[in-house]
């Protein structure tokens, strides 16, 4: 082989080696920005679910339970339909689990089953201000059918 040849075979390999290497870089930091995003986004459920907990009104608690809900379904970090966007959808979905079942658990005489916009409809903030177009379009959503449907496809398992 001549002299050139080899040049070129050891250029095009570092060529290939530092592009390979660059990507993975660019993947590594952008998988830890990801889950940065998940971790900020479970703290802002736990601390709705702190606050359904505490409040003194069930209509504080629903406009806590409302926010988690509607706190940024997708963001512009989470690749949609990533690992990282399922779990925190998860996270979402169980925390407002846990809150209906407090506000259950808290309120009784107001409960509304298990339904997140059917509290908020009479409760949230969303309803108090007439706001119903907007609940009627998120309850027509796919993403709401699949983690909150009526139909009975989850359910909160009595105390």
């Amino acid at each position: 082989m001549s002299k050139n040849i080899l040049i070129a075979l050891l250029i095009g390999t570092c060529l290939i080696l530092f592009i390979g290497f660059a990507y993975f870089f660019f993947m590594y930091f952008y998988t830890q920005i990801q889950i940065a995003d998940a971790y900020t986004k479970n703290k802002i459920f736990e601390q709705m679910e702190e606050q359904v907990k505490e409040a003194m009104s069930v209509e504080s608690a629903v406009q806590s339970m409302e926010y988690a809900l509607f706190y940024y379904p997708e963001s512009p970090y989470q690749i949609k339909g990533s690992q990282c966007d399922m779990i925190t959808e998860t996270l979402r979905r169980n925390s407002v689990r846990r809150m209906i079942a407090t506000l259950q658990e808290r309120f009784p005489e107001s409960n509304k089953g298990n339904s997140p916009i059917t509290w908020i409809e009479i409760y949230g903030y969303r309803g108090i201000n007439n706001r119903t177009e907007e609940l009627d379009e998120w309850k027509e959503s796919e993403w709401y059918r699949k983690w909150y449907d009526d139909s009975g496809i989850w359910m909160i398992p009595k105390r």
